[in-house]
């Protein structure tokens, strides 16, 4: 046992984790990864305080769960942080998987108690095993060389000290110093990919050898010790390729690619996103971007990548805000400034029909509108007749025709009359109200997004 705190230890140490005199925030399911973590940086001196979220999935199990770690906290003297979740509203309310849901759901609540307690860092249970796992899974799902990544030992203030610890290791201790834990019986289900590694795949290619999680734990070092390299020759010219304001990122990849040559931008690709937040496949489908056109766009768990010319455009997830209130307007006012969405909307109205000098600009006759009108959200199952066409489309359609990414369909709102929808933010007019030869009264709108 002292041989395995000793190894942890060396882990802390030689990664540089974090010192002896930090606080450190233990994320605790109730598993027997995480509760070995607990026990064991405590053995080793470290300050704890135990997080832990009860998503309510599992009926008693879950209570059951929360009550052990409340008792290790009482046991130990450490402060607990337990999070009651509602996974399923806000795998709903985000339209996201419920996998995703929670993910989300617990590292926000990571990050809560880490602004307002004086935790330095979050440790998570991550060991030799999940590690075995992450490469498989790269390799099998046929990602490139240039792209295979495992856990990171560290990202931002979270760390991951049982790197170099196996399943089996930590089975023993528990056994050996009588720590009890509770199981998971849906990780038993081959519901997920990772799943079905763990509980077929893995176990097969153990009995064909047993070290091979050792040999692929050795290969991912190797991985490791590229990417170091290649940090280095990136951070030389980290500052002119990459760029960062209030709301999005920007990656040229124009001097790279002139240095390096085109056949080592995913090597680029991969690192810069993965500073962004993304992780998994989701670095792979970043990859893919490289030969797609611009315009072309993924999106992740952290927000929207986009193609864009040499190089690639990241906008961070935004908060999902309840709609705002419908504006209703009783006449088309001759001249009128409103608000709406983040939108600046300007009415007014002009004798002669002169083209719109920019995309923002449209043109309708006014004596085809059935007033009173109202702005508001658009919503799906939303239809209109565009202008020129024969028949009604789908808004959703129209943002696909139109390759909107899913901030710009956030965004949209809609003009509708007595009748129908006669306008969609800065997309289409409906051809009910299209300027003709007969037309008397010319409204404009103008918006600014």
């Amino acid at each position: 046992m002292k041989e395995l705190l000793s190894r942890l230890a060396s882990t802390i140490r030689n990664c540089d984790l974090m010192a002896p005199d930090q606080e450190v925030l233990v994320a605790v399911s109730g598993g027997p990864d995480s509760v070995f973590l607990a026990w064991a940086l405590r053995e080793l001196g470290y300050s704890i305080g135990l997080a832990h979220v009860n998503y309510h999935l599992r009926g008693q199990d879950s209570e059951n769960e929360e009550s052990l770690i409340r008792e290790y906290a009482r046991q130990w003297n450490a402060p607990v942080f337990v999070c009651n979740a509602e996974p399923h509203e806000y795998a709903r309310l985000h339209k996201t998987s419920l996998q995703v849901a929670c993910r989300n759901i617990r590292y926000e609540w990571f990050e809560q108690i880490l602004e307002t307690q004086d935790f330095d860092c979050c440790a998570t249970a991550h060991h030799i095993n999940d590690q075995a796992e992450s490469v498989l899974m790269s390799l099998i799902r046929g990602n490139s060389e240039s792209v295979i990544r495992g856990i990171p030992v560290q990202r931002g203030p979270y760390i991951r000290p049982l790197v170099e610890i196996s399943k089996s290791e930590i089975l023993m201790a528990l056994q050996e110093n009588g720590l009890a834990y509770s199981l998971d019986y849906t990780n038993e289900k081959n519901d997920y990919l990772r799943n079905q590694f763990r509980n077929q795949v893995i176990p097969l290619l153990v009995e064909i050898n047993p070290t091979v999680e050792s040999h692929l734990q050795k290969r991912l070092l190797w991985y490791q010790q590229q990417q170091t390299f290649i940090r280095k020759i990136i951070d030389a010219d980290r500052k002119k390729m990459i760029s960062q304001s209030e709301k999005t990122f920007r990656l040229n990849w124009g001097i790279f690619e002139k240095k390096y040559g085109a056949e080592h931008l995913p090597v680029l690709v991969a690192e810069t996103v993965s500073g962004w937040g993304l992780h998994g496949n989701e670095i792979w489908q970043s990859v893919s971007l490289i030969e797609s056109q611009p315009g072309k766009w993924i999106e992740t768990t952290e927000g929207t990548l986009t193609r864009i010319r040499n190089g690639l455009l990241f906008q961070p997830q935004i908060e999902n805000l309840p709609p705002e209130p419908p504006l209703v307007i009783e006449h088309f006012p001759e001249e009128k400034n409103l608000s709406f969405g983040g939108w600046k909307i300007v009415f007014s109205v002009q004798k002669t029909a002169v083209l719109p000098a920019f995309h923002g600009e449209h043109l309708m006759d006014i004596d085809m509108i059935r007033f009173p009108l109202r702005i508001r959200s658009w919503q799906e199952g939303d239809r209109m007749k565009p202008l020129g066409m024969k028949g009604q489309k789908k808004l959703s359609d129209i943002f696909t025709d139109n390759k909107s990414d899913p901030r710009a369909k956030a965004k949209a709102f809609v003009l509708e009359d007595q009748e129908g929808i006669i306008f969609l933010s800065e997309y289409r007019i409906a051809d009910r109200v299209k300027i003709t030869a007969a037309s008397q009264q010319i409204g404009k709108i103008v918006i600014y997004g």
